[in-house]
């Protein structure tokens, strides 16, 4: 008898695989953004919690060029190039962000998410998968 792998454990493998960085970045933005102190201008609160925004319209954007069939090996290095706007960001974050700086600590998963979006991303735009 084949072993299947459907059900929840399945789905949640899969959704993880797909999902998880972009949202996970996403949700470190919304963090940063409510946790600023109240009297922080909204440009400035908007600045230093754009980091994950940023990664996950990365993801996506990758994914949609992988999904409508766009991909091209010579998107690869452009793809790698948008890579330092999250770190960027996420360098303002650290210097602009007036509320607890243990904060920061989230940037860790930050690091992690950014790998795997390039890990992903990459191989989509390419379109070169593993």
């Amino acid at each position: 008898m084949e072993a299947t792998a459907h059900g929840p454990i399945a789905w949640l493998l899969t959704f993880s695989f797909w999902y998880l960085a972009p949202l996970v970045s996403l949700g470190i933005s919304v963090i940063y953004y409510v946790m600023a102190p109240m009297d922080t201008p909204l440009s400035r609160r908007i600045l230093v919690s754009a980091h994950g925004a940023a990664m996950s319209i990365l993801y996506v954007g990758a994914m949609t060029v992988a999904l409508l069939g766009a991909s091209r090996p010579t998107y690869g290095t452009p793809f790698l190039v948008f890579m330092a706007i999250p770190v960027l960001f996420a360098i303002l974050a650290m210097r602009f962000y007036q509320g607890n700086r243990m904060i920061h600590l989230l940037q860790v998963v930050n690091v992690l998410c950014l790998a795997w979006t390039g890990f992903m991303g990459r191989m989509a735009v390419t379109g070169k998968w593993l």
